[in-house]
């Protein structure tokens, strides 16, 4: 950017993948000037894939600008052909680079990490917990220039980042949020199929991990293995999701294979096996992405998976037999144009389908989904740049024919001045829960713009009818989601978001849960910047309506600091702390655990938010190439 600030990413059309977690090293500097900016890039040979020849070779090549004023331009070498499904398909071509050598491509970063977490056990005040100092060391060797062996081996994988804040309220299954440590994002889009088998933050805890990937002609290959001293679990059913923590260690094996058809298609297979103990889930899977024409693609998954269950997993979970398998499959279409496209979607997923690698939610599950989209294009002297118009219609049943949802929806999207996006849409839908049959119908919109260059908000929302899922009744439900980042000058950038939902039965309250953020960068130059985070929520529960509940109204609030100075890609020096504070007093249980029903050994609640842990947070990272 004009600051000299710099990003990379992967680009796989053939597979579908982008991979923004690809953190080269190479150099950039930048100014601005009395009539715009300049930019130079560096980018050594050895952190780019091809193979060495001595004749010329053809490369792509896009230099592209993205110019956001009243309208966000696209500035590009070369018009992008609408309806087009592929953008790499269509860069220039520049010939050259004859004999030139790709290098060695060794890299080596040690780490150094210091922590100390304070909690409160029993009563007032903190008590201090133990210095703890770690080293590791992460490495990644170009084998040759198509292969890539990287490892690490006792890493620090702490959140340097607290996840964006999500209400966890009435919600039927378990929330996804996306993996943020680099070894792991790190050629992610190798791994990534159809169907989500392999989600690596289910690998929570390890102690040493290796990867191994690779492209040579047709032929994409990618293997991992990690060593984890817990093991997480996601229990997946028809109705509901529970995610669990069990003590005992489990090893994490994926293997990947994929066959480029051409240019545009590809068949590939999946292996993932995690095990430990007595426990043990394996999944394979095949699938197919083709694309018989540029606006057609069809893409189809089957998956079968195998789990044996520990004793102490069939007691954690109430489960009836300790070992399930089970299949799936999944087959989409999509066809688009200019102004007009359609998608479908099938999947049919058996009860004792487990994908423990993955992130699969919900099982014992068959239906399908499709929408039908048409788009008008304003002209640049038009109110509006885009108007657009979807409908859809969506069925599904578990594998018993009981009804899981059904209905159709619509929507309108508009796009304007300002970079000004608006969508309302209706939905109109029949669903089952335990047992019973729910006629619903939701009103949602959404808004988003940026009147000037300090100024970017969204206001987001719906409201209609719900299922209160832990009364299996139904509801009235309000949601409002607004945000706003606030940029200050050139160093100052500041986001606020707040989530607020309502829940109503039979006209009295069930609850209300109220959760604003706020995230604070300054940034003192290209180097050195500080981040603080602030994530506070409260729950306010009706006890007639919630008669299990001990905590009527749950508080948690969570402050995070860091400073961070940036040397250059993967060196870099942190300095953190943290503090949570919550309402709950804990007796023989975590701080901030969550509440147990009375004759549980519920903890005792205190209605005053008091602090329940401290922690300190350094970290050195070193990034050397021999």
């Amino acid at each position: 950017n004009p600051l000299g600030v710099q990003t990379d990413a992967v680009n796989d059309e053939v597979g579908g993948n982008y991979d923004t977690s690809w953190d080269a090293i190479w150099q950039s500097a930048a100014r601005i000037t009395d009539t715009g900016w300049q930019v130079e890039l560096a980018i050594p040979f050895r952190q780019l894939r091809f193979e060495p020849t001595e004749t010329p070779q053809v490369w792509g090549f896009d230099a592209i600008r993205s110019y956001p004023r009243s309208d966000r331009h696209h500035i590009g070498l070369f018009p992008r052909e609408r309806g087009n499904n592929g953008y790499l398909q269509q860069a220039r071509k520049i010939r050259g680079f004859s004999r030139v050598e790709p290098g060695r491509n060794l890299q080596v970063v040690p780490t150094a990490t210091a922590s100390r977490v304070d909690q409160r056990e029993s009563g007032p005040g903190l008590e201090s917990g133990d210095e703890d100092f770690d080293l590791g060391v992460s490495g990644r060797w170009g084998i040759t220039t198509n292969w890539t062996l990287s490892g690490t081996v006792n890493p620090d994988f702490s959140q340097v980042e607290a996840d964006a804040l999500r209400l966890d309220v009435n919600e039927q299954f378990t929330l996804f949020f996306p993996e943020a440590r680099p070894f792991f994002l790190e050629g992610a889009d190798t791994f990534s199929t159809q169907m989500n088998l392999v989600y690596t933050r289910t690998v929570a805890d390890p102690s040493a991990a290796l990867k191994l990937t690779g492209k040579q002609g047709a032929h994409t290959v990618g293997i991992f293995t990690a060593r984890d001293e817990v093991t997480n679990v996601l229990l997946p059913g028809a109705e509901g999701s529970t995610l669990r923590r069990f003590g005992q260690e489990a090893t994490s094996t994926v293997a990947r294979y994929r066959y480029d058809l051409g240019g545009n298609s590809t068949v590939g297979a999946l292996w993932t096996d995690r095990r430990g103990g007595d426990y043990a889930n394996r999944v394979g899977s095949v699938d197919l992405r083709w694309r018989p024409t540029e606006r057609d693609t069809i893409r189809a998954q089957a998956t079968f998976t195998t789990t044996d269950y520990s004793a102490e997993m069939v007691d954690g979970f109430g489960l009836r037999d300790d070992s399930v398998s089970g299949n799936g499959f999944n087959l989409a279409y999509s066809h688009s144009r200019r102004n007009w496209g359609v998608n479908f979607n099938a999947r049919d997923l058996a009860e004792g389908f487990r994908a423990d690698v993955g992130f699969i939610t919900r099982v014992d599950h068959r239906g399908f989904d499709s929408d039908v989209y048409y788009r008008w294009w304003g002209e640049p002297d038009d109110w509006y740049n885009r108007f657009e118009t979807a409908f859809w219609v969506y069925s599904g049943e578990r594998q018993n024919g009981f009804l899981d949802r059904e209905g159709w929806g619509i929507a309108i999207d508009g796009q304007f001045a300002r970079e000004t996006h608006t969508r309302i849409w209706w939905i109109d839908e029949q669903r089952g829960f335990a047992g019973r049959e729910f006629d619903l119908q939701t009103l949602g919109f959404s808004a988003s713009s940026a009147p000037n260059r300090s100024l970017r908000f969204h206001l987001g929302g719906d409201f209609g009818d719900a299922i209160d899922f832990g009364g299996a009744r139904r509801a009235q439900r309000v949601s409002l989601n607004p945000s706003a980042s606030i940029f200050l000058g050139r160093g100052w950038v500041s986001t606020l978001r707040y989530n607020y939902l309502d829940l109503e039965v039979d006209g009295r309250r069930l609850l209300t849960a109220r959760a604003p953020e706020v995230r604070l960068v300054y940034y003192v130059n290209r180097r050195l910047y500080a981040r603080l985070i602030a994530q506070y929520t409260e729950v306010d529960l009706d006890p007639v309506l919630n008669p299990t509940t001990n905590r009527p109204i749950r508080e948690d609030l969570l402050t995070q600091f860091l400073v961070v100075y940036e040397i250059g890609p993967q060196t870099a020096l942190f300095l953190g702390y943290g503090d949570t504070w919550n309402n709950e007093l804990v007796n023989g249980s975590s701080p901030g655990s969550a509440p147990q029903r009375p004759g549980l050994g519920a903890p005792a609640f205190d209605p005053e938010l008091e602090r329940s842990s401290r922690s300190f947070f350094f970290k050195l990272s070193y990034a050397w190439e021999p």
